[in-house]
């Protein structure tokens, strides 16, 4: 990788060499992994308390901006644990891409 500056006229800074790409998804999937520990035992509880929590979750039509922030800001953090256990269990590849 070339150091910031050293670059020539026409280059990209900022593409990713194949390597960089594959050691990027790797920390992604390590990353990902730790959060397997809420696929069982008390995490799984906790996980399930916090899903039904913010997906049944009636909002008061006349909420305040506040409380919508904080409401969609709890439900995208369960929703991201999902996420990153569903990334984790596909072994890194998007459950969007087809195999």
């Amino acid at each position: 990788m070339m150091a910031l500056g050293e670059w020539l006229e026409g280059d990209d800074p900022f593409a990713q060499t194949t390597v960089d790409k594959i050691e990027v998804k790797n920390d992604a999937l390590i990353f990902a992994q730790k959060f397997l520990i809420f696929t069982s035992g008390p995490g799984l509880d906790l996980l399930n308390h916090w899903s039904s929590k913010v997906r049944n979750r009636k909002i008061s039509t006349n909420a305040t901006l506040g409380e919508l922030a904080y409401y969609n800001g709890e439900r995208e953090f369960v929703e991201g644990i999902h996420q990153q256990i569903q990334f984790a269990q596909n072994g890194g590849q998007s459950p969007y891409k087809d195999r």
